[in-house]
This record gives C-alpha cells, structure tokens and sequence, in this order.
C-alpha cells in the first residue's frame, strides 16, 4: 500500500549582508539535517539524522557550548561530539567526554519526557572545528521539528533532505522565496528517491524588536508536516 507523507518547505526569504571573515567569531562550514523514512509491515519509520561542522574563531565560551533537544517521542539514539584541531597537514581528534541531561519544563509543551544534552567542545582554538553529529527515532511524525537554514552565526551549506522508498509519496510545496535561493534536487535510485533542499552563504540571522516567534516567522526553513 502506499502511503503519503506532506512536507511543507516555508522559506521566507530575508536579505541580509554577511559580515567579513575577520569580523566572524565563529561560522557554520555546514549544517546538514536528513529525514530517513522506511516501511516495516505497513508502518511509517522515520529517523533524523544531523551534522554539522562549526569553525571557531574567537569568543569560544559562547560558541562552543551546544545543546541537544529531545523528548519521548524523538529519543536520541546516537551522538557524538569532538573537536578537529588543525596539526600539520591534518587535524587532531578530542572527542567530548561530558555530556549533562538535563529535564525541560515549559508552558505550551504537551508530551512527557522533555529533555536535553548539554556539551562544551573541549580545547578550542582559532580555526579549531566542533563537529556534532546525532540520530533520533521519530516515534511521533507529528512532532517533527522544523529545518532552519540559517543560525545566529553565519552558515557556508546547509541543507535538509528527505529518503524514502518507492512506496511512499511525499508532498511539499515552496513558499516566501522569491529569488529561488533555496535549491531543489531529486535523485532516484533503484528502490529509494531523495528530494534535497539546500541553501548556500547563509547570513546570520538577527531578531527584531518586538516581532512575534522571530525564527517561525523571518527565518528560511522546512517546516514538516504530518504523514498521511
């Protein structure tokens, strides 16, 4: 039988001027988010898995310090954290060995079992990577959190990819994105299709004063749907 499965990609495009090199602190070289969809007897089974590559450069308390969400319904099932520090024509590996988990309680939030893993990148320094990467069993389609292409720093590639089998069909459609800056692909093989959306030089984002759910509402991002 074949199932359905919406997609909404809300991009709401915002131009901003990105700051020079020098002038960074830190700067995303990627960040990757990519939605893994099978079918086992009949039932839908989604993972995510994300990565993302930081670059430091200076104010390492505050860019080095990352936190992890997760609840019941999305349990992290793999996670791992290290910082690459360049020596010679390579770098050197310092995996993250502490990671606290802490419980979350906030108004609005319906569903038990809210939590996150904080972590620091061990030993930074200037042109060091932080580099995280992390899957979750989405246990509940419609709490699928949304894609944002753009950071409070600046990101080089990002990119949001759905996979999944011939048997499933997938619905998305593109909004607030006039200059087609978002970049759409589709790959076939066999017995699996991917659709990707990636977004280049992505300018950090700045809130407004006094605008209502700022990253909902100006930020590029994939917003996902429940299946059908």
């Amino acid at each position: 039988m074949t199932k359905s499965c919406i997609i909404s990609l809300l991009v709401w495009g915002i131009v901003r001027t990105s700051c020079a090199q020098a002038d960074r602190e830190a700067v995303y070289a990627k960040k990757i988010s990519e939605l893994e969809i099978e079918v086992s007897a009949g039932v839908l089974k989604v993972r995510e898995h994300y990565s993302s590559d930081k670059i430091f450069y200076r104010n390492f308390d505050k860019h080095t310090r990352e936190s992890v969400y997760y609840s019941d319904f999305d349990p992290i099932i793999r996670l791992e954290a290290q910082t690459l520090t360049p020596e010679g024509s390579g770098f050197k590996k310092t995996k993250v060995s502490t990671i606290e988990t802490k419980d979350i309680v906030q108004p609005g939030i319906f569903y038990g079992g809210y939590k996150r893993r904080d972590f620091a990148f061990p030993v930074p320094s200037a042109g060091a990577i932080g580099r995280l990467e992390y899957s979750k069993s989405i246990k509940d389609v419609h709490l699928l959190t949304p894609f944002y292409f753009d950071d409070e720093i600046d990101v080089k590639h990002s990119q949001f990819s759905v996979t999944f089998p011939k048997n499933v069909n997938i619905r998305y459609k593109v909004f607030g994105d006039p200059e087609t800056r978002v970049k759409f692909d589709s790959q076939n093989d066999k017995d699996k299709t991917k659709y990707s959306w990636t977004l280049t030089d992505v300018p950090a984002y700045r809130s407004e004063r006094s605008a209502p759910s700022p990253f909902l509402q100006r930020s590029p991002h994939c917003h996902n749907g429940g299946f059908l």
